[in-house]
């Protein structure tokens, strides 16, 4: 399925995920994704004119939480996701400087 990432500035991504079960019949991937991300744009304007990407939701970053080896504490790297030309990547700068969680 298609998902849309937006990039706020100095902020994660934001991801639309479609649900499915709001898919007109018919419907082609690129005209349900444009008219989730209408409503949610009617829902939240701060998303309009955001720099913003199409791709499969399969391609998003799987690392949510990263485990340091040595404390084993654990950061929450998906603050650290960016769009990188056309997919979303983990910004390992910022996930760097990311506290651990619960700290």
């Amino acid at each position: 399925m298609k998902v849309r990432a937006y990039q706020p500035p100095d902020a994660p991504v934001r991801i639309v995920h479609p649900n499915p079960r709001l898919r007109e019949a018919g419907e082609s991937d690129e005209a349900f994704l444009d008219r989730i991300c209408a409503l949610t744009l009617e829902r939240d304007p701060t998303l309009g004119g955001l720099p913003s990407v199409d791709l499969n939701a399969d391609d998003l970053p799987k690392e949510r939480i990263r485990v340091d080896p040595n404390t084993k504490t654990e950061k929450a790297v998906r603050a650290a996701w960016k769009i990188d030309s056309t997919r979303v990547v983990i910004d390992e700068v910022a996930a760097e400087a990311l506290p651990a969680r619960g700290a």
